[in-house]
């Protein structure tokens, strides 16, 4: 099996990556992690180019989110194959749109799947426009992992620790303590 995961540079590639090390996969998945980094506009909204000086510290800025992309997709990597070690896993880093670019990546790499996560930075949406293009246009199987905001992450996991700690108190008092 083929399976394409699509990430971005932010804090919500480790939500698809627990998704993805949580399911089950056959022996013989070959899996490619890929990000896009869009590249800077030149011109800006009425189509004049910009400063020598704003091009130089705009393709300064690009190149760092190159390289922290790069980072981030050998890291992502490193801990898909501690946590699936019967498999494959490629990264590649691409520069343009991500859902053109996504959809033309797994159809090269011949796809069975393509997981790739569901926001949007638009408030009250299910779907941002990535997962949207990449769900309407690829030729394979589409997974699209919910993802929550890091808000949201620490309320359940200090809920889940509550209710741990009610069970805990529920099995009998502790040794040495009576009333």
């Amino acid at each position: 099996m083929k399976v394409l995961i699509a990430i971005d540079q932010s804090p919500f590639a480790d939500q698809i990556l627990e998704n993805v090390l949580s399911s089950h996969w056959p022996k013989d998945t070959s899996f490619k992690v890929l990000t896009v980094v869009e590249p800077f506009q030149w011109q800006n909204s009425a189509g004049e180019s910009m400063s020598p000086e704003w091009k130089s510290i705009a393709l300064e800025v690009f190149q760092t989110r190159l390289s922290s992309a790069g980072q981030i997709l050998q890291n992502f990597r490193q801990k898909l194959e501690a946590g699936i070690p019967y498999c494959t896993a490629h990264t590649e880093l691409l520069e343009g749109k991500p859902g053109d670019e996504i959809i033309a990546a797994a159809a090269k790499f011949m796809a069975d799947k393509i997981v790739v996560g569901g926001h949007g930075s638009a408030p009250n949406r299910l779907l941002g426009r990535v997962p949207q293009a990449v769900a309407r246009e690829a030729s394979c199987s589409v997974q699209i992992v919910r993802l929550k905001e890091p808000d949201q992450l620490a309320s359940q996991a200090s809920s889940q620790a509550g209710q741990t700690g009610k069970k805990a108190g529920k099995r009998g008092p502790v040794a040495g303590l009576s009333k």
